[in-house]
């Protein structure tokens, strides 16, 4: 027998433009969210992803994505040789489902510096690479932070 969808759960829909995020709607749902990945242990970590913090600014949930935002496409070719292609079009929208949030919640979206496509050979010369932040490899930062106050009701 199936259990029914647990309520108290939460949809955020974000747009984005190039490198910036909004949250553009938070409309309670009837479902269960994805567990929360690891509250911590990211300090230092490249990627993507969005906690929800209480009011003390305390991480109650993380959800680590794909970045729906990036700045180039990576292009294997027939010869071996991977190559980064910027994005023409940055500009989209996802979703996200997180527990319905306690009083004075906000949501914090980080994300690793992209720097401009470039040609990439493999994981180590990439790393070695002078140019700052290195693809993918950079520290991930605080891009956005938005109010969930009243996104539960």
């Amino acid at each position: 027998m199936n259990n029914p969808p647990q309520a108290g759960a939460v949809r955020l829909t974000f747009e984005h433009e190039a490198d910036t995020v909004r949250l553009t709607r938070a409309r309670p749902v009837d479902m269960k969210p994805v567990p929360s990945d690891a509250l911590e242990g990211y300090a230092g970590h490249s990627g993507f992803w969005l906690e929800v913090r209480d009011a003390s600014g305390k991480t109650i949930y993380r959800r680590v994505l794909p970045n729906p935002t990036p700045t180039y496409h990576e292009v294997h070719n027939p010869n071996g040789r991977s190559t980064h292609v910027p994005v023409q079009n940055r500009r989209g929208a996802f979703e996200v489902v997180i527990p319905a949030p306690p009083a004075g919640a906000v949501v914090a979206i980080f994300a690793t510096p992209q720097p401009p496509a470039a040609p990439v050979r493999d994981f180590a010369t990439e790393k070695a690479r002078a140019a700052s932040p290195r693809i993918g490899t950079a520290p991930a930062q605080e891009i956005a932070r938005f109010s969930l106050e009243g996104a539960a009701q």
